[in-house]
């Protein structure tokens, strides 16, 4: 369940990083996602791992520090999964985005994790 979770939030983030239209940050938006549970798979301290790992600085700063708008996409995917809607809508609001369209990307990623889920099977 976890990688499966990992998944939805890397492509949850990748679609809104496309929807922003960042130009090179696809990519980043989607590791941020995917590595934002790296510490309960491999069950060691998340800075440990990244401190080990070349990934770039600002993915190293979304998911120690919250500090940039590649952890403001992963703060949108946790908040969808809580189902802390006030707080999705809110940032959803400071990011220039529809609510439909950030619901629309959650439920593209579940579909999504699910089929690469699959493949794997």
């Amino acid at each position: 369940e976890i990688i499966r979770m990992s998944l939805v939030r890397a492509h949850f983030c990748e679609k809104i990083s496309m929807q922003r239209k960042d130009k090179e940050n696809p990519p980043k938006a989607f590791l941020t996602g995917m590595l934002s549970l790296l510490d309960g798979i491999l069950d060691h301290e998340l800075h440990t791992l990244l401190a080990i790992l070349p990934i770039h600085e600002e993915i190293k700063s979304a998911l120690i520090e919250g500090d940039n708008y590649l952890a403001e996409y992963l703060v949108m995917a946790k908040n969808i999964e809580a189902g802390n809607w006030q707080a999705t809508s809110e940032l959803a609001k400071k990011l220039s985005i529809e609510n439909s369209i950030c619901n629309d990307a959650h439920k593209s990623a579940i579909q999504w994790a699910d089929e690469m889920l699959t493949c794997q099977s």
